[in-house]
């Protein structure tokens, strides 16, 4: 196996990256708020109608244990009792902005009509889920939109964010105590990794068209890298804060890999309540 050497953040060459007011159309800005959405009414050009009345909570703001804050927006179902909630953590917009823009399921053959217009991309549908009895959490991950933190791409590091995002969802008054994580693609290779360190709450996860090897599958596809091969990953630093208009990011190589000589090595993960890794 090869050994992998992670760059400490100071040794890194960082580039600015485009702010939240370059996308088309903008990623909308902090309105924390809960509205209901009643049953019967229309979210979407075209869209199915609710069956069931939904509570959103929006922009909620969600404090890790270092003190970052990820925003997310709760669809619940109307109802005293309290209910399981499916996690989306999602590095493309809980809402509005050009991923879901542009990568709408109806862009892609999905008629209108068998959607509640709710869904964000490659996420469940909260018209549906809602209905069904479970709440809908979608967390713009830590790095992107107004959430703040970096943008690590997947692995271990954001498997531990989403570990301290499933046990807040988990102490909500109004959840059950069940936490499920569902999506497609990046949606759902975090869920590789956040159940690898057994959150106590997570009682499923439904990864559809995730990678499970990052190193293998996308970092070094086809096999180990040679002697000389050097593999790069990109990671997001945010300086995001409550109400911030702009995420001013940056973008660095995170990784090297060197010759394939002996087991992988990955960094001591900073104190957190996640068990160890190893």
């Amino acid at each position: 196996m090869a050994t992998t050497t992670v760059l400490p953040a100071d040794d890194l060459t960082f580039v600015a990256s485009n702010p939240l007011s370059a996308s088309e159309p903008p990623v909308p800005d902090i309105d924390t708020r809960t509205v209901r959405l009643a049953a019967g009414s229309v979210q979407g050009p075209g869209a199915r109608p609710l069956a069931s009345a939904i509570d959103l909570d929006h922009d909620q703001p969600i404090e890790l244990p270092d003190g970052t804050v990820l925003y997310a927006d709760i669809y619940r179902p109307v109802t005293t009792e309290p209910v399981p909630v499916i996690l989306v953590y999602t590095p493309y917009c809980k809402r509005g902005g050009w991923w879901n823009t542009n990568f709408n399921a109806t862009r892609f053959g999905v008629p209108a009509d068998q959607l509640s217009g709710l869904q964000a991309i490659e996420a469940p549908d909260p018209g549906y889920w809602c209905h069904a009895g479970y709440a809908v959490a979608n967390v713009d991950a830590a790095g992107t939109s107004h959430s703040g933190g970096d943008r690590l791409f997947l692995g271990s590091a954001s498997g531990r964010t989403a570990y301290e995002v499933i046990e807040w969802l988990a102490a909500r008054d109004w959840c059950s105590g069940r936490v499920g994580m569902s999506g497609n693609s990046q949606l759902a290779m975090i869920q590789w990794a956040a159940a690898a360190l057994r959150p106590p709450h997570l009682a499923a996860i439904a990864p559809w068209e995730a990678t499970n090897d990052m190193y293998r599958q996308v970092l070094v596809r086809g096999g180990s890298p040679t002697p000389t091969s050097t593999t790069t990953a990109t990671t997001t630093r945010s300086s995001a804060s409550p109400g911030a208009r702009t995420s001013p990011g940056r973008i660095c190589a995170a990784i090297r890999c060197s010759t394939p000589t002996g087991p992988t090595s990955v960094p001591t993960p900073p104190p957190s309540r996640c068990p160890p890794t190893s």
